[in-house]
């Protein structure tokens, strides 16, 4: 089910564009209701931080627990042990023209990372590429214009999990928004 679009990066699609859209209206109606908003990380200014003020963190906490942390053992099964991902960090990142358009190159605070697209409907945005680069390519060159950047065209409904070490950035957006739910899985200890 799952594909190795790059060396490192996994692709498949998880969620049916009808929980999607039942997931989105859920953001929706927080953002919406009045509570306060943190950013979402110290590279995005615009999502939502899926903690347990939401309804939505008991499902995290399950999708985390029965279906991301397994995945990536079965995945990564030299880098990642079962103990690695028994805590989360989940929240949404939006990408918009007049808010953010693109992230720079880095890497993610995880062990690993599951990134998936929520949008509903595959003509809702332009541009927004992913890209990575080949960690052993990078270990052997180190990172230089050398090193291939791997495009990832990130379409709606798509998900993609990796190593939080893997080294990754979106292109601009043109038009539309991409939303997208980001689960950095880690240790607690």
């Amino acid at each position: 089910m799952w594909k190795e679009i790059v060396p490192g990066v996994f692709t498949a699609r998880i969620f049916t564009f009808e929980f999607i859209t039942k997931f989105r209206n859920e953001l929706e109606r927080h953002r919406e209701s009045g509570i306060p908003m943190k950013r979402p990380n110290s590279m995005n200014r615009f999502g939502i931080i899926l903690n347990q003020k939401l309804a939505l963190y008991e499902m995290m906490k399950q999708f985390v627990a029965n279906f991301c942390g397994p995945l990536c053992q079965t995945i990564f099964p030299n880098v990642v042990s079962p103990t690695d991902c028994d805590d989360f960090h989940a929240f949404t990142v939006r990408y918009k023209e007049g808010e953010d358009v693109k992230l720079k190159l880095h890497q993610d605070t995880s062990i690993a990372t599951m990134n998936v697209n929520l949008n509903a409907s595959v003509q809702s945005f332009g541009g927004s590429d992913l890209y990575f680069y080949d960690k052993k390519e990078i270990k052997e060159k180190k990172l230089t214009a050398n090193c291939k950047k791997h495009i990832v065209k990130f379409e709606s409904g798509m998900a993609l999990i990796h190593l939080g070490s893997q080294m990754h950035a979106a292109l601009p957006i043109t038009e539309g928004e991409r939303t997208n739910l980001i689960v950095w899985m880690y240790r607690s200890a």
